[in-house]
């Protein structure tokens, strides 16, 4: 049992591999059956390829009592008129998410507004949809990318934050530069929102998975926390969800855990049954291969999970978060 499980951790290259392989991806949503294949099983990671699925979700996990934030999926579009059309999309999400509950949050990727084509771009852009959101009482998260476009994300995050005081950003504690990066960023006001990473680094700039990345990560937890900044702990590690526990660091108003949609709800409902400020990051649209294939590499034994999904599909929706 330990040699296959040792056989399927060892994929997790390859699987990383493939989500960023942009010829892989274009022949994937050419080829429709397999699409809808494997849409069966991505279904329990996204809440469907349209905004309303992804609203529904978020009014039953609401009504519930956490918190959510929604993602449009996608990245390195092209065109400024696509990144228009995403820009409205990301409007349209904010006027009618609110109808649910202010004081969420919007994710997005800066390249899918723009970044691909020029920083200016991606600045613009965000700060029109920052704009837009505050209007609503929302708050936007940008999220990370591959380390390649680790400081052109920050030096766009870092010049909207000058006039915008609703947007925060992501940090991934495996890069070896977020412990410099963090304390430029507790500089500003804006929400840090940290994660380990899923992209594949070289050894040279990035920790593996390893006990010496969740020291990272608590290392950084503890620095942003004794300085009573904004949080949010976006993990599924339950060492690190007990350890965060055990040190307090979420008896603050200001801290939150915070799960992707699908992934151990039973662990998020328990932490919310005693009272602490819970968040499920929910993401809907057509381009999830990316988010998909990161969900198998980070935990390769969900690929059991997924051939199962695929043949029953019907058995996906359960009520773990309620």
């Amino acid at each position: 049992m330990m040699s296959m499980l040792n056989d399927v951790e060892n994929i997790t290259p390859t699987l990383k591999m493939i989500a960023r392989n942009k010829l892989i991806q274009e022949q994937f949503y050419e080829r429709s059956d397999l699409y809808e294949l494997l849409l069966k099983a991505a279904s329990r990671y996204i809440t469907g390829e349209t905004m309303q699925g992804a609203l529904n979700t978020a009014k039953e996990l609401f009504s519930a009592g956490y918190k959510f934030s929604i993602e449009f999926m996608g990245e390195d579009t092209t065109t400024e008129k696509e990144c228009e059309l995403i820009k409205n999309e990301f409007f349209t999400l904010i006027e009618h998410s609110a109808k649910i509950s202010t004081s969420e949050s919007i994710c997005f990727d800066l390249s899918n507004i723009g970044l691909y084509i020029n920083q200016s771009l991606a600045i613009d852009n965000l700060i029109d949809i920052a704009n837009f959101a505050k209007k609503y009482n929302y708050y936007l998260m940008i999220s990370m990318e591959e380390s390649a476009k680790t400081q052109a994300i920050l030096d766009v995050y870092l010049e909207a934050a000058k006039t915008c005081n609703n947007v925060g950003i992501t940090l991934q504690a495996q890069l070896f530069r977020s412990l410099n990066d963090v304390e430029k960023l507790l500089e500003v006001p804006g929400k840090i929102r940290l994660v380990k990473g899923v992209y594949d680094e070289s050894n040279d700039i990035s920790f593996r998975r390893s006990h010496e990345l969740n020291q990272r990560y608590l290392q950084l937890i503890d620095i942003i926390t004794r300085n009573k900044h904004p949080l949010t702990i976006a993990t599924h590690d339950p060492v690190i969800i007990d350890e965060v526990v055990e040190r307090g660091y979420l008896d603050t108003d200001n801290t939150e855990i915070e799960m992707l949609h699908g992934v151990t709800p039973q662990k998020l409902k328990s932490i919310k049954d005693q009272g602490y400020a819970t968040r499920v990051y929910l993401t809907y649209g057509t381009k999830w291969f990316l988010h998909f294939c990161h969900r198998l590499a980070e935990y390769p034994p969900n690929i059991y999970q997924a051939i199962t999904d695929c043949l029953h599909p019907n058995k996906i929706k359960e009520t773990y978060y309620f």
